[in-house]
C-alpha cells in the first residue's frame, strides 16, 4: 500500500499516509488507502467532499510530516546542501532527528542523478534496474533468440530466475527499445 495526497478544492492538501487498513487523517476524519488506489488521477468523495487524489511528492511527505523542532522544510533543506557544499559522490549521514525530509531529499537527489546518468534503466513506471542488470538480461535473452528464433515469458522467466512480475515489463522494455518484437505470445528478433 503507498501513501497518497487528496487535493480539495480550496488548494489544502491532506497525506494520507501507508497502511494496510483504515487511517484517521486530520481534517477528514477516517480513510482507507486501499480505496484510493484505484482513483489516483481522479476525484474521490471523502466526508461528503470532493478530492483530486493524487500520489504524494517529496515536497508534498515533507510539508504534510508532522512539525516538530527538528523538521527541515524545502527551503532549509535546499540551503543545507548549498552551505555544506554536498555534490555528487559526496557522503552524508543524517542522524535520524525529525521528520528524515533532508533524508528524502537527498534520496531523491541521487535517485534522479543515477536515472539521468544512465545507472538506474527505467523499466517501467515504478519499476528502475541497474544498467548491468539491464546489459546482462539483454545478453541472456539475445543468447536464447540466437539459439532458439523466440521467446515466451515463461521461458524467459526461467532464463533470469525472476517471476512474471518482473519478466513481463523486462521484456515489454526489450519490445519498447527495439530489441525484440511481441508476436502472438511469442517475442521475437527485432529485425
Amino acid at each position: 500500500m503507498q501513501a497518497f495526497i487528496l487535493l480539495s478544492a480550496d488548494g489544502k492538501r491532506h497525506l494520507v499516509p501507508q497502511a494496510d487498513g483504515a487511517v484517521t487523517v486530520d481534517g477528514l476524519g477516517v480513510v482507507d488507502p486501499a480505496k484510493l488506489e484505484s482513483r489516483v488521477g481522479s476525484v474521490a468523495k471523502i466526508a461528503g467532499k470532493p478530492f483530486l487524489v493524487l500520489l504524494p511528492s517529496v515536497r508534498d511527505r515533507m510539508e504534510t510530516a508532522a512539525r516538530k523542532a527538528q523538521t527541515i522544510g524545502a527551503k532549509d533543506a535546499a540551503a543545507i546542501l548549498l552551505n555544506c557544499d554536498v555534490n555528487a559522490g559526496d557522503v552524508v549521514i543524517e542522524a535520524g532527528a525529525g521528520s528524515g525530509a533532508l533524508t528524502m531529499l537527498l534520496a531523491q537527489a541521487v535517485f534522479f542523478r543515477l536515472v539521468d546518468d544512465g545507472t538506474l534503466v527505467r523499466i517501467k513506471d515504478d519499476l528502475y534496474l541497474h544498467r548491468e542488470h539491464v546489459e546482462r538480461a539483454k545478453g541472456m535473452l539475445l543468447t536464447h533468440l540466437k539459439a532458439h528464433g523466440s521467446i515466451g515469458v515463461p521461458t524467459f522467466k526461467d532464463l533470469l530466475g525472476v517471476s512474471r512480475k518482473y519478466a513481463i515489463p523486462f521484456l515489454e522494455y526489450f519490445d519498447q527499445v527495439r530489441i525484440t518484437r511481441r508476436h502472438g505470445d511469442e517475442r521475437l528478433p527485432y529485425r
